[in-house]
């Protein structure tokens, strides 16, 4: 049976409640403890989930306002309000954020997904 434990974490001189999934297992004559999730500052799997999905639709409003922006890039020549220097390299920038926000936003998918096995 799985159960959320805290612990006290202490970072840059500021002490917070950390909180974890986790279960007990009998290994031999031993009891251990696994980590199923690291809820971090999050006291339930459904205040993480829910963490998670407003990360999820930040990204994706990231994703296509630099869509939007490499679009009016190509077809209207502006520039973008990050990009300076060439339009080369306004083009390369904007090529690099959208994949950088891809991929961010597939690891939070990926996240979302192994939250829902303890949902």
């Amino acid at each position: 049976m799985a159960f959320i434990i805290s612990k006290k974490s202490r970072s840059n001189g500021k002490e917070r409640q950390i909180y974890y999934l986790v279960e007990n297992y009998r290994e031999g004559k031993a009891v251990k403890r696994r980590t199923l999730l690291a809820l971090v500052e999050c006291k339930s799997t459904l205040e993480l989930f829910e963490a998670i999905q407003r990360k999820e639709r930040r990204l994706q409003d990231r994703l296509n306002q630099f869509q939007r922006e490499l679009e009016e890039f190509i077809t209207l020549g502006k520039m973008p309000p990050f990009a300076f220097g060439s339009a080369f390299r306004a083009r390369r920038q904007l090529d690099g954020a959208i994949e950088r926000a891809k991929t961010d936003l597939k690891q939070v998918q990926e996240q979302k997904a192994a939250i829902k096995v303890f949902l």
